[in-house]
């Protein structure tokens, strides 16, 4: 199509070198055009609220204020008791603004969920992603095959435990399904040169 737009536009006047400009600009706007009537669409921020379960995946940095899942990074089931921990994103992240089961806010009170539904048998351990961050002993001690050398250094993460309940009550802690965590928070710590001491401002 190019070649036969050159040729047109200079048989109407123009010069090869404007022809060809023009020829290239009407190219590039349909291509454009095309792109974003069929092209693929970008993710929509609930893409990122998702726990994913691959063998290998990749890590990400957040910035600002983020609602996000994760990479599920151990996932086990004994005598009753479920757990997974989400690795949630790579350096040091600061507050934790919400803790979310299922899209739904909860509240948690020394790692353990105080919302009357849960019946406290759900609980939620963290870690920010220091370098020098440990193991979750909480996991540790329901699931030896976490062991202290799980530290995830330098990846902010959380552990969701389930205790088993009574039948009777399973439905409405765990509505037939495990628990999905997400998390609000103020993610990567950054540099703030405002704040060095060694900079002298005005």
């Amino acid at each position: 199509m190019p070649q036969a737009l050159i040729g047109f536009l200079v048989q109407i006047g123009l010069s090869q070198l404007a022809a060809t400009l023009v020829a290239t600009v009407v190219t590039i706007g349909a291509s454009m055009l095309l792109n974003a009537l069929f092209g693929p669409s970008r993710p929509k921020p609930s893409d990122q609220q998702q726990n994913i379960r691959v063998a290998v995946g990749s890590r990400k940095r957040h910035y600002g204020i983020v609602c996000t899942g994760g990479q599920e990074t151990f996932y086990e089931s004994r005598n009753g008791t479920i757990a997974k921990v989400v690795t949630l994103g790579t350096g040091e992240e600061d507050q934790i603004l919400e803790h979310k089961i299922n899209d739904q806010k909860v509240t948690v009170v020394g790692g353990t969920i105080t919302d009357a539904k849960f019946r406290g048998a759900v609980h939620i351990y963290t870690r920010s992603g220091t370098d020098d961050q440990t193991a979750i002993a909480e996991l540790t001690a329901k699931f030896p095959e976490w062991t202290a050398d799980h530290r995830q250094r330098g990846c902010a993460h959380a552990a969701i435990i389930g205790d088993p309940v009574k039948q009777k009550y399973f439905g409405e802690v765990y509505n037939g399904q495990i628990p999905q965590y997400t998390q609000t928070r103020k993610a990567a710590k950054l540099y703030d040169p405002r704040k060095d001491s060694t900079m002298v401002i005005g």
